[in-house]
């Protein structure tokens, strides 16, 4: 039970009455059933089912550039971070190489070293480890 649709089929049959039929079809709103007709309602059907896909498609591109942007946002920042940790190392390896010639200059060039105290280069060798051990956990860190 579908409001208006007995009027239309009375329409429609009024309009299928052969001379009647032509001035109904003229000043009442009546749907043609030609050829040319049905083509045409065949082909707005078509454009109508291609306007829903092509929106349903935007929206998925849209979706799509959204989580991609996200994706670029992390991994820039990610990009950042490890930029960060390589000036940090680089850094550190400045400050270590100071260090080495720092204590290349005052460590003494020959003579008899004692065993019971650190010398400068026992001194500064543990240091280079102890450093060294930072780089490395820094370096794992970053991977």
């Amino acid at each position: 039970n579908l409001p208006g649709l007995a009027a239309a089929v009375s329409r429609y049959n009024l309009s299928q009455i052969p001379l009647l039929g032509t001035f109904v079809k003229l000043f009442v709103n009546v749907e043609v059933n030609s050829q040319v007709e049905r083509r045409a309602r065949a082909t707005e059907q078509r454009v109508l089912k291609l306007e829903a896909e092509l929106s349903q498609r935007l929206v998925q591109l849209e979706t799509s550039n959204r989580d991609i942007s996200a994706a670029e946002q992390t991994a820039l920042a990610k990009h950042h971070d490890a930029d960060a940790r390589i000036i940090s190392l680089e850094k550190s390896v400045v400050a270590l190489r100071q260090l080495i010639e720092r204590y290349a200059h005052q460590a003494p060039v020959s003579g008899p070293q004692s065993t019971d105290t650190p010398t400068m280069k026992s001194v500064g060798r543990l240091a280079l480890d102890l450093r060294a051990e930072e780089i490395a956990r820094d370096l794992k860190q970053s991977r």
